[in-house]
């Protein structure tokens, strides 16, 4: 993996780049042994309607307006 980047990050990275369509919200190490670390990363559709009506899950700016724009064309 890269220099400055923790392991944690990688795995957010990677699952990112695994479901584009998904958003990260955090992550945590599951366990380890003397080769790999395994993470869980948590991640939300942004465009379900649940998670657009929750108050308790705050979207970044940018996202909201996309998803807005978005919904706004269909």
């Amino acid at each position: 993996h890269k220099v400055n980047v923790t392991m944690l990050e990688e795995a957010i990275n990677r699952a990112r780049k695994k479901y584009p369509n998904l958003y990260p919200i955090g992550g945590y190490p599951l366990t380890y042994d003397s080769v790999y670390k395994w993470f869980e990363v948590i991640m939300i559709d942004p465009y379900h309607p649940a998670i657009r009506s929750d108050p308790e899950i705050r979207l970044p700016d940018p996202l909201l307006r996309r998803v807005e724009k978005k919904l706004k064309r269909e």
